[in-house]
Order: C-alpha cells, then sequence, then structure tokens
C-alpha cells in the first residue's frame, strides 16, 4: 500500500467520522470515571488512573493500594497514555521505555539492570507465559509496572533483574468507546477498538471489550506478521463488599522466526551484510495462539478484614517452520538446515491472600496473609530435516544460501527426508511451586516499613538424563524501610533476594549438565519525589545486585538452544526517572540509567572482570508532548522523544555492538470527535543494533519510518448500548 493510499483513505474516513458526529471533547476514554462504590484494595480491580505519564499508587510491590511514595523498592510504570502517545502495540515496543530496561536480542527478552529476562510475565500479578518468539498485544493492558530487582517475595521465582506485571484494563460504570485506524511504512496496517459500559440499569453488571488487528512487511526480507487480538472482561457487584472480575484475551499471529541479520564468516563487521538481510526462505511460518482465562474476587469481610483470590488458566500453542543457518561454506555462503515444530503448554496459577489491618499504640499494620500455587507443562513435537540426495544422509543439510547475494526461491522442501538425528515428541520440563508468605506494612510517624518473608516450595518433574527431577525448598526475605523527609520527599532502603529455577518456554533450550538454581541478593537505597501538587513524581535508586548461577546462551552458532552457566555476575549502578506534567499542557517523561554488569566467577577465566552482554554502561530515553491551547496553533499538540544506548558486549568477546540515539517526533491534532496523529520514527535514519548473541545472530533495528493514526471517541448512553 503506497503513502498516497493511506493518506487518502485516512483522510476520507476523517471526513466521514466528523460530518456524522456532533463535537463531544477529549478522548472519553482517557478521561477519568468515578467507580460505581469504593474500589477494592486489589491489583485486578479498580477504574483507570488518568494520570497522563504518572501514577501515584501502585499493586505490583506490595499486592495492596500503596502509594509508590511509600513503597521502598524501584517500580517503574508505563501509562496506557505513553503507549497511545507513542503508538505502541506490543510488550517489547513499549518496556524498554523504561529506565535500565533494554533489548537483550530480538526475542521477547530484555536486559533489566543488566540480567537477561525472559521469565514468564504477570497479568494483574499472576504467573503467565512467555512464549519468547513472539511479543504480548497490549491492547487490553492499562499500564507496565517493572518491580526492579528480585520480587520472589510475593511472586516466587522470578527474573532477578526485575518483573514485568501487566495490568488490564477495567470495565467502566459510564458507557464510553473508541476506535482507532493506523498506516504506516512497510504496508502497515492496524485497527483496534475499546468499548465499556453496564450490562444493566443497576450497574452491577460491567463490561469492556478491546479488540484489533495488526499486519505489517517489516524492513527485514522475508518477513511479514498478521495478527489479532480480541479481549472482553466483564464486572460482577452481586453487593457492595464483593466484586468479581472475568478477565479473557485471545491472541493470534502468523510471522516467520526472526533469527537476526547473518554475518560474513570472519571479521565482525555488522554491516558486511545488509540489514535486511535473513536467511529465512519462502514457505517459512511461525504461527501462534494465546488463551489466557482469569477469574478474581475480592471480598471486604469487614473494615478491617478483606480477602483476594484469583486463578490464571494460560495455554499457548505454536507450530514452527524455518530454514536457518547451519555453517559456512566460505565467506560469505552457507549451507541451510531446516526443522518444524509443534509446541503447547499449559500454565495454571493461583493466588489467596487476607488483609488485615490493626493498630498497636501509634503503630498501624496491614498484614498479609497468602498462599500462591503454579503449575506450568506441555509437550513439543521436534523435526529436522536434510535433503540426502544432494548432501549426503546424516548432513543435516537441506541447500545453500548466499549472504551477499540472496536470492528467495521457493525450496524443494517436498524432496527434503527427516534427518536420522530427527527427535521425536517430547514432554516439555513439568514444574509447580508453591508458596506461603507473610507480608506486614507498618507505619510510624514519618515511618513506613516493610517485612515480607516466603517459604518458597518448587518441584519439577524428572527430565532427560535425570531421573530423580529438582525439588527445591527456600526461604525468601524482603526488608525496606521508607522516611519521609518532608510530606512530598522520602529517602529508602531495601534487601530482597530472589530464587528463578529453570522453566519451560516455547524454545528448546539445552543444558549439557544439571541445572543449578539462579540465586539473586539485592541492596537499594533510593529517594522519590512528589512535587508540584502531585503531577510530577520522581525516582532515585542506587544498587546493587549479585547473581548467582546465571545461565547464558553457549554461543554455538551451530546450536542456537545450547545454554551454559556461570558463577556470579554483579551489577552497580544508579537509575533515575521523572514523570508527569511540568506545566498543565506539557507532559514529560525522562530515564537514565548507569549500570555496570560485570562478570565475577567464571569457568572461562577470560571472562571475569568483562562486561555484561547487552547490558550498556549508560542508557536513556525521553518523551514529551506539548498542547498549544491558543492562537493559531490551538488543538495542535507536539510530541517528540528520543533513545540513547550505549556500547554493549555480545556472547562473543571479539564482537561489540555501538551505541546509538534515535529520534522520534509527531504532531497531533484535536478535530472533535476525531484525533489525527502522525509519528516518525528514527528521523535520522540511524543504522544501529537493538542487540545480539554473536556476529551470526544480531538484530537491527528499524530505519526512518511513519505512522498516521486516526481516533474516534464515541460517548455511549445506556440507550445506544
Amino acid at each position: 500500500m503506497s503513502i498516497r493510499k493511506i493518506v487518502i483513505r485516512l483522510a476520507a474516513l476523517v471526513l466521514l467520522l466528523h460530518a456524522g458526529h456532533r463535537s463531544v471533547g477529549q478522548n472519553i476514554l482517557d478521561t477519568a470515571v468515578k467507580p460505581v462504590y469504593k474500589v477494592l484494595d486489589s491489583v485486578q480491580v479498580g477504574p483507570r488512573e488518568n494520570t497522563g505519564y504518572i501514577r501515584t499508587v501502585s499493586f505490583t510491590v506490595t499486592r495492596t493500594a500503596t502509594p509508590v511514595m511509600d513503597i521502598p523498592q524501584t517500580v517503574s510504570t508505563v501509562t496506557r497514555q505513553l503507549m497511545d502517545d507513542k503508538m505502541d502495540l506490543s510488550l517489547k515496543e513499549s518496556v524498554t521505555d523504561l529506565a535500565n530496561v533494554n533489548d537483550y536480542s530480538g526475542y521477547d527478552e530484555y536486559s533489566i539492570r543488566g540480567f537477561r529476562a525472559d521469565n514468564p510475565r504477570s497479568i494483574n500479578g499472576l504467573r503467565g507465559y512467555n512464549s519468547r518468539y513472539t511479543s504480548l498485544l497490549l491492547l487490553n493492558i492499562d499500564h507496565i509496572d517493572v518491580l526492579k530487582g528480585p520480587a520472589a517475595v510475593l511472586y516466587g521465582n522470578t527474573d532477578p533483574g526485575g518483573t514485568v506485571n501487566l495490568v488490564t484494563k477495567k470495565p467502566q460504570s459510564s458507557p464510553a468507546a473508541s476506535i482507532a485506524l493506523f498506516g504506516g511504512s512497510w504496508d502497515h496496517f492496524r485497527a483496534t477498538g475499546d468499548f465499556t459500559g453496564p450490562l444493566n440499569d443497576s450497574n452491577t453488571v460491567l463490561y469492556r471489550l478491546n479488540a484489533g488487528y495488526d499486519q505489517t512487511n517489516g524492513f527485514t526480507d522475508q518477513f511479514y506478521s498478521k495478527a489479532f487480538q480480541i479481549a472482553p472482561s466483564f464486572s460482577l457487584l452481586p453487593a457492595k463488599n464483593l466484586q468479581i472480575n472475568l478477565d479473557f484475551s485471545y491472541s493470534k499471529v502468523n510471522t516467520i522466526l526472526n533469527r537476526g541479520q547473518p554475518g560474513l564468516e570472519s571479521g565482525n563487521d555488522l554491516s558486511g551484510t545488509p540489514i535486511n538481510t535473513t536467511v529465512s526462505q519462502p514457505g517459512d511460518y511461525l504461527h501462534e495462539q494465546d488463551l489466557a482465562s482469569m477469574i478474581s474476587a475480592d471480598w471486604k469481610i469487614d473494615s478491617r478484614m478483606s480477602f483476594h483470590t484469583a486463578y490464571l488458566n494460560y495455554l499457548a500453542w505454536q507450530q514452527v517452520a524455518e530454514h536457518g543457518l547451519n555453517s559456512y561454506i566460505d565467506q560469505d555462503s552457507v549451507y541451510l538446515y531446516f526443522q518444524k515444530w509443534n509446541y503447547q503448554t499449559t500454565t495454571n496459577s493461583w493466588i489467596n491472600y487476607f488483609n488485615y489491618l490493626f493498630q498497636t499504640g501509634d503503630v498501624k499494620h496491614n498484614f498479609m496473609f497468602g498462599y500462591d500455587y503454579i503449575q506450568s507443562g506441555g509437550n513439543i513435537q521436534q523435526s529436522s530435516y536434510e535433503n540426502p540426495g544432494i548432501f549426503g544422509s546424516g548432513s543435516g543439510i537441506v541447500g545453500t544460501f548466499n549472504l551477499l547475494n540472496p536470492k528467495y526461491i521457493q525450496p524443494p522442501q517436498n524432496s527434503y527426508q527427516l534427518s536420522p538425528n530427527d527427535s521425536s515428541g517430547e514432554s516439555i520440563d513439568e514444574y509447580n511451586t508453591q508458596g506461603i508468605y507473610l507480608q506486614d506494612q507498618i507505619s510510624y510517624r514519618k515511618f513506613d516499613v516493610l517485612l515480607g518473608l516466603r517459604r518458597d516450595f518448587y518441584r519439577a518433574a524428572p527430565g532427560d538424563g535425570d531421573s530423580s527431577g529438582t525439588a527445591e525448598n527456600v526461604w525468601l526475605p524482603r526488608v525496606g524501610l521508607v522516611y519521609a523527609v518532608t510530606p512530598k520527599i522520602h529517602v529508602y532502603g531495601v534487601y530482597s533476594r530472589g530464587f528463578d529455577p529453570y522453566e519451560s518456554s516455547n524454545t528448546v533450550a539445552i543444558f549439557l549438565k544439571p541445572f543449578k538454581p539462579i540465586n539473586s541478593e539485592l541492596y537499594e537505597v533510593g529517594m522519590k519525589a512528589l512535587l508540584l501538587n502531585g503531577k510530577f513524581y520522581g525516582t532515585l535508586s542506587v544498587y546493587q545486585l549479585s547473581i548467582y548461577n546465571v545461565a547464558v546462551n553457549a554461543n554455538d552458532p551451530a546450536n542456537p538452544d545450547l545454554y551454559v552457566q556461570r558463577g556470579e555476575d554483579q551489577a552497580r549502578g544508579v537509575e533515575t526517572e521523572l514523570n508527569g506534567n511540568i506545566l498543565s499542557n506539557l507532559e514529560l517523561h525522562l530515564a537514565y540509567a548507569y549500570n555496570v554488569a560485570r562478570i565475577k566467577q567464571s569457568l572461562v577465566q577470560s571472562e571475569i572482570g568483562m562486561l555484561k552482554e547487552n547490558a550498556p554502561v549508560n542508557s536513556s530515553n525521553g518523551f514529551f508532548k506539548y498542547h498549544f491551547i491558543q492562537g493559531v496553533l490551538k488543538n495542535f499538540s507536539l510530541v517528540a522523544g528520543y533513545t540513547q544506548v550505549g556500547r554493549r558486549n555480545t556472547l562473543d568477546p571479539t564482537v561489540q555492538l555501538p551505541g546509538y540515539c534515535i529520534v522520534q517526533a509527531g504532531l497531533n491534532y484535536l478535530w472533535n470527535p476525531v484525533v489525527v496523529s502522525l509519528l516518525i520514527n528514527n528521523i535520522g535514519n540511524v543504522e544501529y543494533w537493538t542487540g545480539a548473541y554473536n556476529n551470526v545472530y544480531k538484530w537491527p533495528g528499524a530505519g526512518r519510518n511513519f505512522l498516521i493514526k486516526l481516533n474516534w471517541n464515541l460517548p455511549l448512553t445506556h440507550s445506544t448500548l
């Protein structure tokens, strides 16, 4: 689709929508709607907090409605408004807006405080699943929280660098709707809808429906993606002290497995091959479906005690057929492998906890007692092929490919035969973990103390070469202190430990030795400030994070799924974030991190003291939105932002990724009831790489591109429904 066609179609839609509707003001779904009743203190319930780029209350850290100023740990948030202003659709596009969160590779894995994070994302505080090769769509997500450092006390086994929690949109008591259409570079088209309101006159049954479709060809050869998501949710209010929530999400994506831009055999020139080069061939595919079903209930037993329970069932199916780089023939020619797999997995998460408020003298307590259960398992059927008539039996080779003169011709897959090394159906390592935990939030004058202790019971079923399975019982503490220097400036300190045994994922991760659980330890101090009448929020943290038995890719180009463990890695750093309104018409987001993450112990002596892979020492980003409120530019708003990432090591000590800085900018125009937006990304058309394992598996960023968006906000009434 040409740019001209996109503009003509979108302009026609603007005229159609504007002609058929009167002026209604600002985005209806961005307007704060009062709840039907006082919201119970739970992460699962409550209307959207309309605060632009800032949230002043968090459930993620404590599972209670705690002001962020009183939380003795760093929690960073991407709000819905920031996602919308940047036109983000997937988790991979949004989560790297936060300080010290960077891409680790082109897959759905990140570097948080210098440590690889690929564990399942939490959804409303419940363990989901990470399919790794695709990124979660965000149509039904209100905001993204990243709790920095170990979060084991409440979440059990998690990534040591940080835990990603996706908080879903909630049904509203006032009817409203929003429809958006997008068009952009590489034949990009997107359509989304968000509808909410009551289903009965008494407002005791509320609904919300989010749905959307996205397709693009991308800038990489052979790449394509077609994805959609539908996510209905319901809130039932049978009594003033009881709320039940039902959340569902079904998504499907058809794309290819993007292994990145392969390099030449010798030398470390990242630009030795064009950045759009891939060894994927016509007919390759990655088909994935995800179904998440959640039910939660909050019961306010009396003025002091409440009970919360929630259950999430997460199903994932993945089918893959891919050509990949087997080995080099010469400097610019390679042999190709071909493999297929079918993967399915089931994850069940269940959380339960009581809250009890009481007071001993002048000391206030918010005491929690809880129990969690998580179970995950599945099976995979994987087949490897070869072309024995040309390359011989047992070669594992199906064809050849030239990296400097790529020709994408439909390969003769009907001549492929199963390799003698083919693996048939296998069950994925099944595990379950149970946790019992206590937490007490103590308030005394200017002090807030957070005490937490968890006993975690982890069990993994026997796997290949392991007849006994894995059993781990660990104590996981957290101790934090906050002191209010002034009502608007608080300082804090925290100590926390974490635990992360290996879990299955939608990839074959191979370890040649028995896996040792990853343990972590965090020391952190910092300061938080809520200024300008609560409209501007800033954080500053200094930390030391130590990780033991770190799992990393083995850097074997012929076996990209091989992993090894090393003794100890440690990160020390400083990070800061500023979010909110400096002026009533200026919203600002700024983030900066100085992070030195080094290898302290390793079986490879030369690695000791090296900076960790894909962990920049310096990284920052920013974004602002300025509304013109008078004059000829009234109803216009200007947006602009940047992303800066420093140099990074890779798993290959001879390959280093250069630092980069990319800039984006755009304009919005409000023509009630339509908002027209234009955003240009990577204005300078900078060539850069977001992450890499080595020169064979590296992922370039997109060049200059644009997105146009039309958003139509519909105020609805009961009669409309």
